[in-house]
Parts: structure tokens; C-alpha cells; sequence
């Protein structure tokens, strides 16, 4: 019984580190190839404990759509409020005819959306950045164009 409660806790602490919130996600990457050659390599050596073995196992493969689950909610919504800044600022170029300052929209910080324009951005007509990551890679940005206005995906 005390397997199983060890599991339960990895499994609290591995949820709490693959948040999307701190953009776990890629921690949830490394976390599954470490562990997973590692558990079917003790699951296949000790015969013994066969069931408890496919319990833990049962209970990391749930840990892990969870994760997923929360990552998908997360960068859906993170979408949707982008999209929703989106058009704020082109109904704000449109009647005013140019963007707002670097400062309207970064406050409060939601889903790691940033928006850039500075003076020269306001003074000269040039195109703002509209950007925010992605929760399962630090690495993949999406960034808006307000030319075309479409959001591309920006991986490294």
C-alpha cells in the first residue's frame, strides 16, 4: 500500500511542476522519457508485484492525460483571449488610427500574452507585436499579424 502512496504523491508533485501556468509542459516531456524506460524496466524485473505495478502504471498514464487535458484548456483559452486583444486593437486602429502605447494591454499579464508598441510603433504607423507561448514548449511562440490578421505559429 505504501507503493501506491508514493505514487500519488510523485504524481501530485509531477502535476503541480507540468502547470501550464509555468509553462510546464516541456518538463512533462523530459519527465516521460526519463521515467518511462525506467518504470518498464522495474515492472518487468520484479514479477512479484505485477499488480501493483499496472495500478502505478494506470494511475501515471491518467497523471499524464490530466496534464495534457489542462495544457489543451489552457492554450485554448489562451487563444481566445489573444484573439479578443486582437480585436480590440484593430477596432482601435480603426478609429483612431493607429495603435495604443506599449502599456495598454500588459496588465495584468494573462496567459504570457505580450503586447509591444513603442513610440515609434504610435508616431511612424509601423505594426505593434501582439505574441503570447505556448504552454507545452517554452520555445513556440504565436504571433499575430495585423496585416493579414491571422495568428502564426512561431516553434524554434
Amino acid at each position: 500500500m505504501m507503493l501506491i502512496v508514493n505514487t500519488l504523491i510523485g504524481i501530485a508533485i509531477f502535476l503541480f511542476l507540468a502547470s501550464p501556468e509555468i509553462g510546464g509542459g516541456f518538463f512533462a516531456v523530459l519527465f516521460v522519457l526519463i521515467w518511462l524506460p525506467y518504470t518498464l524496466f522495474d515492472g518487468i524485473r520484479s514479477r512479484k508485484q505485477a499488480r501493483i505495478f499496472w495500478i502505478k502504471l494506470a494511475c501515471w498514464l491518467v497523471a499524464f492525460a490530466v496534464s495534457y487535458g489542462m495544457h489543451h484548456v489552457y492554450n485554448h483559452n489562451a487563444r481566445i483571449h489573444a484573439q479578443k486583444i486582437a480585436d480590440d486593437l484593430n477596432a482601435y486602429h480603426a478609429k483612431h488610427g493607429h495603435y495604443p502605447e506599449h502599456n495598454a494591454y500588459n496588465a495584468p499579464r494573462k496567459y504570457h500574452l505580450r503586447y509591444i508598441c513603442f513610440e515609434e510603433c504610435v508616431k511612424n504607423q509601423n505594426l505593434p507585436i501582439l505574441i503570447y507561448s505556448s504552454s507545452l514548449s517554452p520555445f513556440d511562440r504565436y504571433n499575430y499579424d495585423f496585416k493579414n490578421k491571422t495568428w502564426e505559429h512561431k516553434p524554434d
